[in-house]
């Protein structure tokens, strides 16, 4: 009986080949594991901070909500004292007028 040496290089390489794709096989599994968690783990990151920025829109709205109001407030407040101002001054116009003319502009009243 002599030994087949062909015979034995292709067995030899027959279970190094299957060595080498279980290996392989069992390490994508193992990466492709790895990766599933991190995406799931960045995707639950990202929801989290849309649910915060959500949040911190709805307040400045309201802020601005209530900023606007504020403004619209004041200038109702502005016209109106704008207003009063005006007829004061329409009222004491012909007064001083009155004034002016009584005293000379030589003299100074105390």
């Amino acid at each position: 009986m002599t030994f087949d040496w062909s015979s034995f290089l292709t067995i030899i390489t027959a279970l190094a080949t299957t060595v080498f794709v279980v290996t392989a096989a069992l390490w994508l599994k193992k990466l492709r594991q790895a990766v599933s968690s991190a995406l799931g783990d960045a995707a639950g990151q990202q929801v989290r901070t849309a649910k915060r920025l959500a949040e911190t829109i709805e307040q400045i709205q309201k802020n601005q909500h209530v900023l606007e109001q504020q403004i619209h407030t004041l200038a109702l407040a502005h016209r109106q004292l704008r207003q009063d101002v005006q007829a004061l001054a329409s009222k004491t116009e012909p007064a001083d007028a009155d004034i002016r003319l009584a005293v000379p502009h030589n003299k100074t009243l105390h």
